[in-house]
């Protein structure tokens, strides 16, 4: 008898001590599935501020932490990884980053939707605007209208003009505007030689005022020398030069027109 109750007490405390270390693994994991996920929540909170590098070395540090049953708290650091890198405008690395969410079991369907755009627009970058054409236009026209920008802009570099005006049409129909657009509108009247409309395109995009302000200041200066309006030219570089560190090519522009 006295055997068998001990028996019976190393069985009650093999139990316990099972017990207590499936609990303490429990506990383990859902500790740490919370630090997983307050780096995740962190990351975002950058994101939202525009903080994009200090955003994306939180979701690294999240990706990096490890953590039981963690597959959809990865998945959703990805797709933010992948947003982050967009916003940056490094479309490399969100098209790297959608192919490896693509890849995964759980992966949400919006994903392989993000990958083609980042691959779209890398496509931009590399100078294959037929390909960015291609790839954005169906995704502009699903609802993703910044995208309008990118295709019009590459129809531009390919000298196909009337596809040009009627992607811009199609954005300006829906109410909208940029500055980015009104500089491509006034690099083409530009190239046709209708310095007044390209300068009021350019006066238009300056009115968006919505970070182009750089490059449609130099477009206006350039057009003001061309219709030799040399004065507000040289009133105009005189306040850019203030705002901005010259170029060579700029500094260059900026001696001829004090010599006017």
């Amino acid at each position: 008898m006295k055997n068998s109750g001990k028996r019976h007490n190393k069985i009650y405390i093999t139990l316990l001590i099972v017990i207590c270390l499936v609990l303490f693994a429990v506990l383990g994991g859902v500790l740490l599935n919370v630090r997983k996920n307050n780096l995740r929540l962190a990351g975002i909170d950058l994101y939202g501020q525009g903080q994009y590098v200090e955003a994306l070395a939180s979701f690294d540090a999240g990706l990096n932490q490890w953590a039981p049953f963690s597959a959809a708290l990865d998945l959703d650091i990805m797709l933010y990884k992948g947003s982050t890198y967009l916003l940056q405008g490094n479309f490399l690395g969100a098209k790297n980053v959608y192919e490896m969410v693509v890849s995964e079991k759980l992966a949400p369907e919006r994903a392989e939707t993000f990958r083609q755009i980042a691959s779209g627009l890398q496509c931009y970058v590399e100078g294959k605007y037929d390909e960015t054409a291609s790839i954005l236009t169906p995704y502009a026209e699903q609802g993703c209208y910044e995208l309008y920008l990118y295709v019009g802009s590459s129809y531009l570099e390919m000298g196909k003009y009337d596809e040009m005006m009627a992607v811009f049409a199609a954005y300006e129909e829906l109410g909208m505007d940029s500055g980015f657009m009104r500089a491509e509108y006034g690099a083409y009247y530009m190239g046709q030689g209708d310095y007044e409309n390209a300068l009021a395109q350019v006066q238009a995009g300056l009115a968006v005022n919505d970070g182009f302000q750089k490059g449609l200041r130099w477009q206006e200066i350039v057009c003001m020398e061309y219709m030799k309006d040399f004065s507000a030219a040289r009133d105009k570089m005189a306040a850019y030069a203030k705002d901005y560190t010259l170029t060579e090519q700029e500094q260059k522009e900026w001696d001829f027109l004090q010599t006017r």
